[in-house]
């Protein structure tokens, strides 16, 4: 028998946040036995059910100086969004958690059950990390589902304050089956309007002509739902246009002034779905309910009649796959800021391609291109005619001027990210121009023209009149022009390792390197340090430049504090022997640990900047002091004398190792001739190392050493 498998449904999405749990410090506790590509393919499926729970999960991250959320800022949401202050940042991606969960709505039960779910609660009015955590543990200890909204005040697990600004954005569903003793607890509408008053089921029951019954509204809810349904069964059934109404967000229908009809065809129907529910008529009922002190209920009234129509209707767009473009993005790691016409880039020649072929007027032409890889793994392609300014001629052969292996540096003159592939020129007059050449020059010169067009920008107006496009240029040039002194000594080819350039760094030598990065400049550990302290940048600012060590290697030099620098090894893999481009996997070992990255870009964000927030946190710390071993010494022997049962402690410092504190204090094991000790404290993207133990935060270290110095001193 012929077997009929069902092909799965394969949907490529974004691995942003995925790529930020496997990196994350809480996958130790989250996934302690499974490895970090594991844990990306286990948050990216999660992702694909629920996308907001994992962007909920991230704000579980806490830095070392207690922002919550911390890992929300590693989402590139906008090229600009570092010059947004941190926590005014975390500030509004924490407001639009708030709107988009309490939108949709929580189930609770199901909240309660699954640990990835839970983080939702968090976001729901009147609660937050500790009260939603809390709640949560009290209602796992009652091993039984929730069933109604009103059960969490007659059990206590929330007072009412929170209860009336929290009950209406959960879903109740008996037993997480979606079974309920009341329906109206499996919608938006608020548990006031059926349990304190009986707004609900009286709008349900003269929807439907009945006399309203407090011991059977529920059969009347159910009964209303039904009929609803099935006249919404009929109108998409009739009209599936008219779901198109829903595209862009749920009509406010009893607004005046809004669009009642639409055509269909030369069908004129009601915006408003035509059932039970839209001949009721509120007004008289609205102001009796008015003139009793019941408040302003017109619009809730509305709501009400939405909710009974689409209980929590969720109008956000379905995941999609990615497209094309997006997809070529997400494989790369590139986007519209940091790919485009007049970037220069390092590639390595694949093959060269000599094809003959016979064009329309039947004669046989000949058309020769290498096949290039980029330093970042795109594919390229350099025509016969922009190898050189001297022209080609059909005669000459391109493996000529070009090898298999060779190393080049190219400038960007197309974009294909729908065929997965770049065009590439390295002819002199066109590498020499650079990228404010290409911006200034975008209305003549086509191919700059025609890559904003395909972005869907004018070339004319890509900024706007306020901005000084002539003073940005300048300061860009000017960058430009100190980046192309560092790379001046770099040719085109690769030649032999004993005709590379290489510059000494003290006893040893490092062969120059063909990196475009922000990061990156060719300068050896003496010209890293120099640099960082003529750009003022102070503590925290880092340049990647080679490595003595040899082609698969570059290093990080990293200012700890300001004139005060310490150097990392980092290791490429991925790469062609003699690649002087970027290997595919950079792996830098710290503290016993190997941190591994795939590109310069995520290296900076999971490597530096988690390490800058630790060390900022420790100098934050009122047990810190920046003063030299000595005088911090004097300070708690002064601290001694004062308070003899205490015994005093700093941190400080270590002058011997950058990128380490030092935990110091005065031992009381002999009182008569009280001893100075020290505790070493590594800085790493993780946290604070001592001995085999990692911190978070300064305080978690300080707790842990007061509890333990019975046993040190």
């Amino acid at each position: 028998t012929q077997s009929t498998w069902d092909l799965p449904n394969v949907m490529i999405i974004t691995d942003a946040v995925p790529t930020i749990a496997k990196n994350s410090a809480r996958k130790s506790v989250l996934y302690p036995d499974l490895s970090p590509d594991t844990i990306a393919a286990v948050s990216l499926a999660r992702f694909a059910q629920e996308p907001l729970s994992e962007y909920a999960n991230l704000w579980r991250s806490v830095d070392a100086s207690y922002f919550f959320g911390f890992e929300l800022l590693y989402l590139n949401l906008h090229p600009l969004q570092k010059f947004v202050l941190k926590e005014k940042l975390l500030e509004r991606l924490e407001a639009c958690l708030v709107n988009a969960i309490s939108d949709i709505g929580v189930d609770l039960n199901k909240a309660v059950k699954f640990e990835h779910h839970s983080q939702l609660l968090a976001f729901l009015p009147g609660f937050g990390l500790r009260k939603a955590e809390s709640f949560k543990q009290r209602v796992q200890r009652m091993s039984v589902s929730i069933e109604s909204r009103e059960s969490l005040l007659i059990q206590k697990l929330v007072g009412k304050v929170v209860w009336n600004n929290l009950s209406g954005f959960l879903k109740i569903s008996s037993k997480g089956k979606g079974i309920t003793e009341n329906p109206l607890e499996n919608t938006r509408i608020h548990p006031e309007c059926y349990l304190m008053y009986d707004f609900a089921p009286k709008i349900c029951a003269d929807a439907l002509g009945l006399e309203s019954n407090p011991s059977k509204y529920s059969e009347i809810v159910l009964k209303l739902m039904k009929s609803v349904r099935a006249d919404l069964e009929k109108r998409i059934k009739k009209f599936p246009e008219w779901l198109d109404k829903w595209a862009s967000g749920k009509p406010e229908y009893f607004i005046d002034g809004a669009d009642q009809y639409m055509y269909i065809g030369t069908s004129k129907i009601t915006v408003e779905l035509y059932d039970c529910l839209q001949n009721l008529l509120l007004d008289e009922y609205v102001q009796e309910l008015e003139v009793r002190g019941k408040g302003k209920r017109r619009i809730q009234f509305e709501q009400i009649k939405e909710e009974l129509r689409y209980p929590w209707l969720d109008l956000r767009n379905p995941l999609q796959s990615v497209t094309p473009t997006d997809l070529f993005d997400i494989v790369f790691g590139e986007s519209q800021y940091s790919l485009y016409v007049g970037l220069k880039i390092g590639c390595t020649v694949q093959e060269v391609h000599d094809q003959t072929f016979e064009g329309k007027d039947e004669n046989i032409r000949r058309r020769q291109r290498a096949v290039v890889k980029t330093d970042n793994g795109m594919k390229g392609f350099i025509g016969m005619y922009d190898v050189s300014d001297e022209g080609f001629s059909t005669d000459s052969s391109l493996s000529d001027k070009l090898r298999v292996g060779q190393h080049l540096v190219a400038t960007v003159i197309g974009i294909s990210k729908e065929k997965f592939f770049v065009d590439l020129s390295i002819k002199p007059s066109v590498v020499q121009h650079g990228e404010v050449w290409w911006l200034e020059n975008r209305l003549t010169e086509n191919r700059a023209k025609r890559f904003w067009e395909q972005l869907g920008r004018d070339p004319q107006h890509l900024f706007d009149k306020y901005f000084k496009e002539k003073e940005a240029l300048d300061i860009i040039r000017k960058a430009e022009d100190q980046h192309h002194a560092s790379l001046k000594m770099v040719s085109n080819a690769a030649p032999r390792e004993s005709e590379q350039h290489r510059f000494t760094s003290g006893s040893s030598s490092a062969a120059a390197r063909v990196i475009y990065h922000p990061l990156f400049a060719n300068v050896d550990f003496k010209g890293a340090e120099e640099r960082l302290k003529a750009d003022n940048k102070g503590a925290g600012a880092v340049i990647i430049r080679p490595s003595s060590r040899g082609s698969n290697f570059l290093a990080l030099t990293w200012a700890f504090q300001e004139n005060w620098f310490k150097h990392f090894n980092i290791e490429e893999y991925g790469k062609r022997p003699g690649d002087l481009g970027l290997g595919s996997r950079l792996i830098i070992r710290e503290d016993n640990t190997a941190f591994e990255y795939s590109d310069l870009d995520e290296l900076y964000k999971f490597f530096v900047e988690p390490m800058n927030d630790f060390v900022s946190a420790m100098t934050k710390n009122k047990s810190f002091r920046p003063d030299a071993p000595e005088v911090v010494e004097q300070e708690m022997r002064a601290q001694l004398k004062a308070q003899p049962n205490r015994i005093p402690y700093h941190i400080r410092f270590d002058p011997t190792r950058p990128g380490s504190f030092v935990l110091t204090w005065i031992s009381l094991s002999n009182r008569h001739q009280p001893l100075v000790k020290t505790l070493k404290i590594n800085v790493n993207p993780g946290g604070y190392r001592v001995g085999n133990q990692n911190f978070s935060r300064p305080s978690e270290l300080i707790d842990w050493f007061k509890k333990s110095n019975s046993s040190r001193v």
